[in-house]
């Protein structure tokens, strides 16, 4: 959240946009900052920010008008923050003309309109998982080779509540997906494991299934 403080220091900084965002852009248009400066950073002055390595990257969640899939980015850390930091995101727009060059677009080369900024504070402790969470957390399958797309995220108990978290060096995981009855429903994992997300089709047979994410 924006402002937001005692964040653990492996936390998933996702943005979630209105619609699907082009991937190219990225690299140029996000941006995050540790504050190095002992008296202390201003979010709009560039004066004590220092780049952090992390990667962003888009993954397509059904959160559109009638589940029209939109852009969510992550950006996927290296290493754990440094506690008790400031630490700043920029997601940088066209801003009139001037910086259209680093400008994030959508897919169809709509430009971000104006540049974005906002800060927020680490907490003392990298987030260890209290649970696994899987959505949707239900889905009707009508026909045989029906499916549902499924994804995992790790929370951990912050101040703030449950918070989802990332893998970073010193304490990393991997997901592996099971389903609870197989000859009803089958889960296949995804290609990519730092999104978690698998697949869950239906063969012949009427039933019930779980589709089960663990951590390890």
């Amino acid at each position: 959240a924006f402002g937001a403080a005692d964040v653990c220091r492996n936390a998933r900084i996702t943005v979630q946009f209105d619609r699907l965002m082009q991937a190219s852009s990225l690299a140029d248009a996000i941006v995050l900052e540790q504050c190095d400066a002992p008296a202390g950073c201003s979010r709009d002055a560039d004066t004590g920010w220092q780049a952090v390595p992390a990667a962003p990257a888009l993954i397509a969640v059904p959160e559109g008008p009638g589940d029209t899939p939109v852009s969510e980015m992550q950006l996927r850390l290296v290493e754990p923050l440094v506690g008790q930091t400031k630490y700043r995101v920029t997601i940088r727009g066209a801003d009139g003309g001037s910086g259209a060059a680093t400008a994030l677009r959508t897919q169809d080369g709509v430009r971000f309109g104006a540049t974005d900024r906002w800060i927020f504070a680490t907490a003392q402790q990298v987030g260890a998982i209290d649970r696994i969470n899987v959505t949707p957390p239900s889905a009707l399958l009508h026909r045989r080779e029906d499916r549902v797309d499924l994804r995992a995220e790790a929370l951990a108990r912050s101040s703030a509540g449950l918070t989802p978290i990332t893998p970073v060096t010193g304490y990393a995981w991997t997901y592996a997906w099971t389903s609870s009855a197989p000859d009803v429903a089958t889960v296949t994992a995804g290609a990519d494991a730092v999104t978690a997300a698998a697949t869950m089709t239906t063969p012949a047979k009427n039933g019930e299934a779980l589709g089960v994410a663990t951590a390890t």
